[in-house]
């Protein structure tokens, strides 16, 4: 079948898109940050994170922790990430996929933490002392291939600890991936729906979100291999909309070379990445940096077929 012809067609309307979402974007939603779990929107696989943050669709075999129907067609994997995050926060994920009778599932685990939180009572110079917070969330999925369709769901028991005090809550995932051609894939999800649970006294309710995306793979005019543009936009119940943008390029089998652009959101603009992919292995990096002086945040992801 022919290639779409992805820098006629696509290119100019991806560039009006990101143009229109920019002047679109508005202050700070007024319920920002009024769940609890923020770490579950962060974006795990570093192709993800490097293509805009598209995990939707782009997450391959850490679809897991972004969207359950990834699960589905998956051969036998073993993945992991490291996050450097902002400051002192670090992120570490690993997860197993692959075929299970007639279905296809995955398990895995998140872990962030955070140290040296500086603590005080009053506008000092010197903090009182310091102490740490800890995230966890140990996730299930399984999926199915129905003709053209994946289909997933997805179960997360979590953690949190800040300081001395801790508490524990769930939520579920449920999720679809069609490919009405070879070259055009789309994708739906819902994610962290869960009863809302109590930390230091206070309610706090899990980050329910949506998310759409489209992908479209096809030809660069003048040059060799394919490339892949993606689109993702989601909404979580104390954010506004956000908008995520990719392109990736693959001259050549074993290299991939993407960037990102994410027009909406309040401090991350652009990111980069590349991969690696040689003898069963797939090594992914990620960059994105920060605005105010936030910093650059790294995440690297190996994967290896069993």
């Amino acid at each position: 079948m022919r290639k779409l012809p992805i820098g006629r067609f696509l290119l100019p309307a991806f560039v009006l898109l990101a143009s229109v979402a920019r002047v679109a974007a508005a202050d700070p939603y007024r319920d920002a940050g009024s769940s609890a779990f923020a770490f579950l929107k962060t974006e795990t696989s570093a192709r993800a994170a490097a293509l805009g943050s598209t995990g939707l669709l782009a997450a391959g075999s850490m679809g897991l922790f972004a969207n359950p129907a990834l699960v589905g067609g998956q051969s036998a994997r073993i993945s992991a990430t490291h996050n450097e995050w902002l400051g002192s926060a670090r992120e570490e994920c690993v997860c197993w996929v692959g075929p299970t009778g007639p279905f296809f599932s995955s398990l895995g685990v998140r872990f962030l933490h955070v140290s040296d939180i500086e603590m005080r009572e009053s506008a000092t110079s010197e903090p009182l002392s310091t102490f740490s917070a800890y995230d966890m969330a140990f996730q299930a999925a399984a999926a199915a291939r129905l003709g053209a369709f994946d289909v997933g769901l997805g179960a997360k028991l979590l953690r949190e600890k800040i300081w001395r005090e801790d508490s524990w809550g769930f939520c579920f995932d449920a999720g679809f991936r069609y490919e009405p051609w070879p070259f055009i894939q789309l994708a739906g999800a819902v994610l962290h729906v869960g009863p809302s649970f109590t930390l230091a006294d206070e309610p706090h309710r899990m980050p329910m979100s949506w998310s759409l995306a489209g992908a479209a793979t096809g030809d660069l005019p003048g040059l060799p291999g394919e490339a892949m543009l993606i689109a993702r936009v989601s909404k979580s119940i104390d954010s506004r909309p956000d908008l995520g943008l990719g392109i990736e390029y693959l001259p050549a089998g074993w290299l991939a070379l993407r960037g990102g652009y994410r027009p909406l959101h309040d401090s991350e603009s652009f990111s980069a990445g590349l991969g690696l992919r040689a003898g069963g292995w797939t090594l992914d990096y990620a960059m994105a940096p920060y605005a105010s002086s936030l910093g650059t945040t790294h995440r690297f992801s190996l994967a290896r077929s069993i």
